[in-house]
């Protein structure tokens, strides 16, 4: 079936392929203004996140190293030694909730859980030293026993550290990726949705032109009849087909 617009008014034949590429052209900047709302959206909760994995790394490091200050204090002041006891339940229960946030993320789950375990081990540790230093105040540990308890305890200190060190790079390292792999979906979008509107301008200019061929022919057609007639030759007529403006009245 044959495409035609002799039935449709002229005006509205020059409308057509305007409003058409109009339409099609405000589709797709919607569509793009979406997808571009959309990974902007992704590029903020994941920036949202990764700051809050980093304060989490930072209030644990604030709240281990003064209980390895306090541990110090603690070997020299048998007066220290009991707030220390406060002080490491304290530190114990703050840092389960800080690493709450962090074990709920796959890809820190199994570093943060070696950061529960090396803290764990640490503070138990801790709380065995107190009744340790107390016995070696008294006499009851040998030095010797005492200096390798001390040496222990200060390489499960330097676990517990490292744990926490390893667990901070590895955040690093993810927000670093995570970043970057934004930055280049934002990219690529970009250029995909340029793409899409040159391609969808193209076909619309196409089709925009197939159409005011269509609006151009008949006038084309009258145009040339009418020159027949200004030159004498009234045995000419014109196609009736239609019922816009420019299509012979019918009798």
């Amino acid at each position: 079936m044959q495409f035609s617009l002799k039935n449709l008014s002229i005006r509205y034949q020059v409308l057509l392929p305007v409003m058409l590429m109009a339409v099609v052209l405000l589709v797709s900047l919607l569509t793009t203004k979406t997808k571009l709302e959309t990974e902007q959206q992704i590029v903020s909760t994941n920036t949202e996140n990764l700051v809050d994995y980093k304060d989490t790394i930072a209030n644990i490091d604030d709240r281990i190293y003064p209980i390895r200050i306090s541990a110090v204090y603690a070997i020299y002041d048998a007066k220290r030694r009991s707030s220390f006891l406060d002080e490491l339940k304290t530190t114990s229960r703050d840092v389960t909730g800080e690493l709450q946030l962090l074990e709920r993320v796959p890809e820190f789950k199994a570093e943060s859980q070696s950061v529960r375990s090396a803290i764990n081990d640490y503070i138990n540790y801790s709380t065995r030293a107190v009744d340790v230093l107390t016995r070696h105040d008294r006499g009851e540990v040998s030095d010797s026993e005492f200096d390798a308890f001390i040496a222990q305890y200060r390489q499960t200190g330097n676990a517990m550290v490292g744990s926490i060190n390893q667990l901070s790079e590895s955040v690093n390292a993810f927000s670093t990726q995570t970043m970057a792999q934004s930055a280049e979906n934002n990219k690529t979008l970009m250029s995909t949705a340029s793409m899409a509107i040159l391609l969808v301008f193209v076909v619309v200019f196409a089709v925009a032109w197939w159409l005011s061929g269509l609006i151009v022919n008949p006038i084309v057609k009258l145009q040339s009849v009418m020159r027949e007639v200004a030159g004498g030759n009234l045995r000419v007529h014109a196609e009736q087909d239609g019922t816009n403006e420019i299509a012979p009245a019918k009798r």
